[in-house]
């Protein structure tokens, strides 16, 4: 299961023992809301270790590929490139020449 289909399994389920705890307050001795109460607590459980897992194999995941060499890194620039630089920069070394005289 990937994590937002956890997430939002857990939240139904959490909303869910919401309205089972609700009646409970109106009827504390009724065994059968006790039972599903202890199950769905148990499946909330279940639910909540797998998202757990998930994050934890997510970071790991994140961690290996920062780690990784970027394979889109700053690469030099092609020699067209730095002669069209070359070009642009001469006139403003010329410039700066010019007003220290």
């Amino acid at each position: 299961m990937e994590l937002q289909t956890l997430q939002e399994a857990l939240k139904v389920e959490i909303q869910v023992h919401q309205k089972l705890v609700a009646q409970m307050k109106q009827d504390p001795q009724n065994a059968d809301l006790k039972k599903q109460l202890h199950e769905l607590q148990a499946k909330i459980t279940a639910l909540s270790e797998k998202q757990k897992r998930v994050v934890e194999q997510l970071r790991k995941n994140l961690i290996v590929k920062q780690e990784q060499p970027d394979k889109f890194q700053i690469q030099p620039l092609p020699q067209s490139e730095n002669k069209l630089q070359t070009a642009q920069q001469q006139p403003l070394q010329q410039l700066q020449q010019q007003q220290q005289y």
